[in-house]
């Protein structure tokens, strides 16, 4: 027996050697992009099998010149799919690691294996097999379908004659079995690939071949084992090979001359409940066939011993033995691209390193970053590295010409334009994320306030926003943010720098962890009064910026991940690190990193204490126009009660305690 390929019509009589029309794979891109996700989120290293659903039905033409090759198609992950026009039937996909490794397989072992399993079911005869390698990087998909079947021993050569199904012939019997068909499907509730048609006097059926073994000797004597044919052309479908099959190694109608239905509907409709049995559409184009075959031995299928060799490996576009590849990037839109390509290193982390990764969280968490400059363009960066995707900058400066050598999302081109606006549009640039931009003034201790609305916006913008990053030039513009993230109970993360030191501070919402004003017993003020240019610049060492940032993101993702959050103990561990550090402080002069023991909240803070926050949520407006003055620092010390901590600290008298002491 050997498979067809494009022949010709010629006319269904005389004793023919037997030739089947083989499928041919049809996949849907929608479907390689689907197996894609798949195997970077669920397989990983696994390499299957998947087991998917695929799909053939008859191919009706009413031009005898012209046939219409069988279709197997796949187009879903979606298994057991509910489609009762269809004829379904099931595979498997191998989905290997390597390009090596799909070259390195035994193929006729393989099919064998997988074929061998399938032959006591004879639902399972029309299964499918695909072996393929996903390029996740590039997008490329090599792949190789398999329709497998018996093949029978060398010199041995089937024949069959046949002849027409149709109403010249038996108009009655036609008719009867599309009704009859119908009424099957309708109790059956999907489409069978093979079928009993049994006619007993007047009456047409149509049974399970599973029903056979129950029927009675005069009713097997009747009945016509049929299959739903794919084929258009005088040849059988591949289904009809593994009927064969099934009817000699299974049913063991060994060397018995029988007859088969190739059973052509021009139409087959998706069916309900509520569906007419007695519309019956198609039968007066019946192109049916009647296929006259003498049953093969079962040793004719023998090759040596009990060894069975199972065919079926498809042809390639250039009809040779071989894998087809098809290119994703060509279908794909630039944005998906895009974003394929910025969570693919994610995804592989996740397969050995770290599985319990959350990317959907992270994706998910919407990032404000208060600084657009060069600590801003480096967290940026950082976060796209994350899969981050909502970003919002704030700024109220606009891109110098020093900028763009130490900004990394500046160019000359942009000096000029508001940082925040620039910032945003380069961060779209480079990756399909969610980012606006404000141009807005921080109120701060000490400066006059200039706009109520930028208060109330960039209020809006914290509660609004997951994680809070401080990144702006002075320690006074840090002190609103740092309150309004502590009242409304946000993540705050303070990044600062020195000329070749960095600090990297959470915050938290309990006494156990300070602010980043913690530490003073001086209220913030107004620090560019009478400061020379290089006190008023961030004056740093160039890559002091970029370690400090990435410090800061880690930071972040490892509070993420715990199931406290910001309010995490620094001794918890998880699979991101044993440690959650309350600050990070480093020095690239002595190329250091140290995590120092947890400062705790302090009781006369500027900025988090109790005795803030309350002032704040009594007098909102009021309150920040007070501290927003020239007197806004002695306010704030007052408030506090830090004027009066400072003069219990000066009462005390240090030189009479002893060395002991």
């Amino acid at each position: 027996m050997e498979q067809e390929s494009n022949q010709k019509n010629e006319k269904p009589n005389g004793i023919h050697s037997m030739k089947f029309s083989t499928f041919s794979s049809t996949v849907e891109a929608s479907y390689w992009i689907q197996l894609s996700k798949h195997k970077l989120h669920e397989l990983r290293l696994e390499e299957g099998p998947v087991d998917i659903t695929g799909y053939y039905t008859t191919s009706f033409t009413e031009n005898k010149e012209i046939s219409l090759p069988p279709r197997l198609r796949v187009t879903s992950l979606v298994r057991n799919e509910n489609r009762n026009e269809l004829i379904n039937c099931q595979g498997s996909f191998y989905v290997y690691n390597t390009i090596e490794t799909l070259k390195r397989v035994n193929k006729n072992e393989l099919l064998k294996s997988f074929f061998v399993e399938k032959m006591m079911n004879i639902q399972e005869l029309s299964s499918f097999l695909c072996i393929c390698f996903l390029d996740l990087k590039s997008h490329d998909c090599f792949y190789w379908f398999a329709f497998p079947a018996l093949a029978t021993k060398p010199g041995y050569n089937l024949k069959y004659s046949c002849e027409e199904y149709s109403i010249p012939l038996e108009k009655h019997d036609c008719e009867g079995l599309y009704k009859a068909f119908h009424v099957f499907r309708r109790e059956e509730r999907y489409l069978p690939p093979f079928f009993l048609y049994l006619k007993n006097n007047q009456n047409v059926i149509c049974l399970s071949i599973n029903d056979y073994s129950s029927l009675s000797r005069e009713d097997k004597s009747q009945a016509i084992f049929s299959f739903l044919d794919p084929s258009s052309s005088p040849h059988p479908g591949w289904p009809m090979r593994n009927l064969i099959s099934y009817l000699s190694l299974q049913l063991q109608f060994n060397n018995q001359s029988m007859t088969i239905l190739s059973f052509r509907p021009k139409v087959i409709r998706r069916i309900d409940v509520n569906t007419d049995p007695n519309i019956i559409l198609g039968f007066k184009e019946d192109k049916s066939l009647l296929f006259h075959v003498t049953i093969p031995d079962r040793n004719d299928y023998l090759w040596t011993g009990d060894t069975f060799k199972v065919v079926g490996w498809e042809l390639n576009a250039r009809s040779k033995m071989g894998p087809r590849h098809i290119s994703l990037s060509t279908i794909m839109s630039s944005t998906h691209l895009a974003k394929q390509a910025i969570n693919l290193n994610l995804n592989l982390m996740k397969w050995r390193l770290l599985p319990s990764l959350n990317l959907n969280m992270l994706g998910n968490t919407k990032v404000l970053l208060l600084g657009s400059g060069t600590l801003g363009c480096n967290v940026a960066r950082i976060l796209l590295g994350y899969g981050i995707s909502s970003i919002t900058f704030v700024d109220q400066g606009k891109v110098s010409h020093s900028n763009p050598v130490r900004q990394t999302l500046f160019e000359m081109n942009d000096v000029g334009k508001p940082k925040a606006a620039a910032a945003c549009e380069a961060l779209k640039r480079i990756a399909p994320v969610e980012s606006n931009s404000y141009h807005l003034s921080i109120p701060m201790p000490g400066h006059c306030l200039e706009k109520t609305s930028d208060l109330q916006k960039i209020e809006e913008l914290i509660e609004n926003h997951d994680v809070i990053y401080l990144l702006t030039d002075t320690r006074e513009s840090r002190w609103l943010p740092t309150l309004l993230s502590t009242y409304h109970k946000k993540m705050c993360i303070n990044v600062a720098l020195g000329l070749d030191t960095f600090l990297v501070c959470r915050q938290g919402n309990m006494p156990k962890f300070g602010c980043y004003f913690c530490n003073d017993v001086v209220a913030p003020d107004n620090s560019m009064k009478e400061r020379t240019i290089d006190q008023q610049c961030t004056v740093t060492r160039p890559g002091l910026s970029p370690i400090a940032a990435s410090l800061a993101v880690e930071l972040m993702v490892s509070l993420l991940h715990h199931p406290q959050r910001h309010y995490a103990d620094v001794e918890s561990s998880h699979e991101l690190g044993k440690i959650i550090p309350h600050q990070i402080r480093g020095s690239i002069h002595t190329f250091s990193m140290l995590t120092p023991t947890t400062s705790p909240s302090f009781e006369y803070c500027t900025a988090c204490s109790v005795k803030i926050l309350k002032e704040y949520s009594n007098h909102r407006m009021n309150f920040i126009s007070k501290v927003c003055s020239t007197d806004g620092r002695a306010y704030l010390e007052e408030v506090t009660g830090l004027i009066e901590f400072r003069e219990k600290a000066d009462a005390v008298d240090f030189d009479c305690w002893d060395d002991d002491d």
